[in-house]
């Protein structure tokens, strides 16, 4: 019986050690695993909860929240287009551009180009000279006229800036000239009877048939109008006075007509005429047209300059 009791004694420790050692690796099987997977939050809701992965795929990727609080970022500037760019820079290729250059017959021919001041009033003088002018749609401007001084210089007037050019006219004192300016309204046509010609013919210089300055060639006259009404504007008659085809005398005279807004009033006038030493003398004129009953009709002014005789050198 003492053996029977010895044994049974011996089994229940062999299982108490036997159990014991059985909880002691199962808690550090547990801890060990436990210790080595991360544990990850998942959002799924209002509430939080924690969530071990199996303990047979150690390999999957940590779970990341369902919504991230990501700040946004801010929008690009907006770059302005070509074309805006453009626009800003306007005034690239503004600066005008003036040339004078001697031309046939003693005379300048003027090429202006503006390309920012399209139909633009400006101010033209040389020498005596002033006309209101104005550029063309793409503010260009293109005259010819007669060269007043060996030395010749343009001036372009504008509201914010003067241009300036001169040029050498070595046949200029071959020629003598006929001025008329004037500044208003009135309507002022200067007329050249060359050698005994009538109204209409080859030999009649006018506004309606001003030739060109090439029939200097042939030693016949041109005329030359610059300006605009009501503005100041001008008429020049230019004529050689060297090898001359014929003598004779050329008839000058100036026709005025009667408009309603003339009629009655004291038409005003500047004459230049070139003298027997080849510089341009300068008169007054002033005249006191006719009532407004005679509208429409032409006042002939035949002494405002002395007609020009000429013979061969």
């Amino acid at each position: 019986m003492k053996n029977l009791a010895a044994l049974n004694k011996r089994r229940a420790v062999t299982i108490g050690v036997t159990l014991f050692l059985a909880l002691m690796s199962g808690h550090l099987m547990q801890s060990v695993l436990t210790d080595r997977v991360p544990v990850v939050v998942v959002d799924t809701g209002p509430k939080d909860t924690v969530q071990s992965p199996s303990v047979a795929a150690p390999d999957l990727l940590p779970v990341l929240p369902v919504s991230l609080d990501v700040p946004a970022l801010p929008k690009p500037p907006v770059m302005p287009s070509r074309v805006d760019e453009a626009s800003l820079d306007r005034t690239v290729g503004c600066d005008p551009t003036l040339q004078v250059t001697p031309a046939p017959a003693a005379t300048l021919r003027i090429d202006l180009l503006a390309p920012c001041a399209p139909n633009q009033q400006f101010i033209l003088r040389h020498g005596p000279l002033t006309a209101d002018v104005v550029t063309d749609a793409q503010g260009q401007f293109q005259a010819r006229i007669p060269a007043l001084e060996e030395q010749a210089q343009v001036l372009l007037e504008f509201p914010e800036i003067a241009l300036s050019a001169d040029a050498t006219i070595s046949d200029q004192s071959d020629f003598h000239h006929v001025i008329l300016q004037w500044h208003g309204a009135q309507t002022l046509k200067l007329n050249a009877y060359e050698f005994g010609a009538s109204d209409g013919e080859s030999g009649h210089v006018w506004p309606g048939s001003p030739k060109s300055p090439e029939r200097a060639l042939d030693g016949r006259g041109f005329l030359t109008s610059l300006g605009r009404q009501g503005g100041d504007a001008f008429q020049i008659y230019s004529v050689p006075v060297r090898e001359l085809p014929d003598t004779g005398v050329i008839r000058l005279v100036v026709d005025a007509e009667i408009m309603p807004n003339t009629c009655g009033r004291d038409l005003r006038a500047v004459a230049f005429q070139t003298g027997p030493l080849g510089r341009l003398s300068r008169s007054d004129i002033r005249v006191t047209l006719p009532d407004c009953d005679r509208v429409g009709d032409v006042l002939r002014l035949q002494n405002l300059f002395s007609d020009m005789r000429l013979a061969l050198r």
